[in-house]
């Protein structure tokens, strides 16, 4: 794996006060920089990850969460280091559609690598594809939005928006990307009058993203795409916002089970709660040279649970063999996608 896994700390998260329904479930099942990798990672002792092995997963969790969102938040066709020509990736792309009609993917917000596949590409995958694309700051040359700029997708009777932003750094020939932040700012208050729930899919990194979530309170929950970061716990940012990320190449699955009462006032997990307790006593206990720490660690951990809060689960699930390696319909079109893509290699050799 090539992610680094950090610990944070959480406390109360507030979030939008707009309220369309008394309270609400849903589950966020979630990728960023799958990189277009669709198998396991090869590892020699049980190898994780592949497309099949997360619709097993998927299947087996939906059956408990039947609300819920499948986000994507970008480099999801291209990878970093790419081998083949654009026209090789376009067509890779077209391919990879079906396969993730089956996943049940909902909301795909194009980051940095996939631009590469122009804008006339990248529109014919939006107009064939099951999902929806969507970018807050991706611009043609000609200072039009090629794609919606924000969705809201209702569940449950409760109203998700959700937007995505891609780095402004971002290298294209087609594309020129608006800064992040006044993207943002232009989006977000409608996105707050008119939704109980704000999520926000990010390319930019998780320095700018906690940046982002300082500046943009009504945010609730961030989505990264930080190729050095996985993390194990969300992030606590400020009290207010939940940034999440998963791992590369689709190897482990981002899972954020939400108990939602609105409005929103703080998100709060029973597991957090008694290990942050621990962690304090843990400070407590080693006397007085370590007190002042400790009654910092007060001020910010979540240690209790107020009434009527709502309540979070977070889980990065590791698709391995044990749990989900069964085969399924997407193990063999995995393999016709390969063979397709190996024709496809040979008739254009040069």
């Amino acid at each position: 794996m090539h992610k680094f896994f950090l610990l944070f700390i959480l406390v109360g998260c507030q979030t939008t006060q707009h309220v369309s329904v008394p309270k609400s479930n849903i589950t966020l099942f979630f990728q960023s920089n799958r990189q277009g990798n669709l198998e396991t990672c090869g590892c020699h002792t049980n190898p994780f990850g592949g497309i099949d092995r997360e619709l097993n997963a998927l299947k087996s969790y939906r059956l408990s969460a039947p609300q819920s969102l499948s986000l994507d938040g970008g480099n999801l066709f291209v990878p970093k280091e790419r081998a083949g020509s654009v026209e090789h990736y376009r067509y890779r792309a077209q391919l990879m559609l079906p396969l993730l009609k089956e996943i049940g993917l909902d909301v795909f917000s194009p980051g940095p690598q996939d631009l590469f596949l122009g804008q006339t590409a990248l529109k014919i995958l939006a107009s064939s594809a099951s999902f929806r694309f969507l970018s807050a700051n991706i611009k043609n040359k000609k200072g039009e939005y090629p794609f919606a700029r924000s969705v809201t997708i209702t569940k449950g009777g409760a109203r998700y928006g959700i937007l995505g932003v891609t780095p402004s750094t971002a290298a294209s020939d087609d594309f020129v990307i608006q800064d992040p932040n006044e993207a943002i700012a232009e989006v977000l208050p409608q996105l707050i009058k008119t939704t109980d729930f704000v999520i926000l899919l990010s390319q930019l990194g998780n320095k700018s993203d906690q940046a982002l979530a300082e500046r943009f309170s009504k945010i609730s929950v961030i989505i990264g795409a930080d190729e050095l970061l996985a993390t194990e716990r969300p992030m606590w940012m400020k009290g207010h916002t939940l940034l999440v990320d998963s791992d590369l190449n689709g190897y482990l699955l981002g899972k954020l089970q939400l108990d939602l009462r609105f409005p929103v006032n703080g998100l709060y997990s029973a597991k957090d709660v008694e290990t942050n307790k621990a962690h304090l006593k843990e400070y407590r206990d080693r006397g007085d040279k370590y007190a002042s720490y400790a009654d910092k660690l007060e001020r910010v951990l979540q240690l209790s649970i107020p009434d009527g809060a709502s309540l979070y689960e977070y889980e990065l699930v590791k698709l391995d063999e044990k749990r989900f390696g069964s085969q399924n319909r997407l193990t063999s079109e995995v393999q016709l996608f390969k063979e397709a893509m190996r024709k496809y290699s040979l008739s254009h050799r040069q």
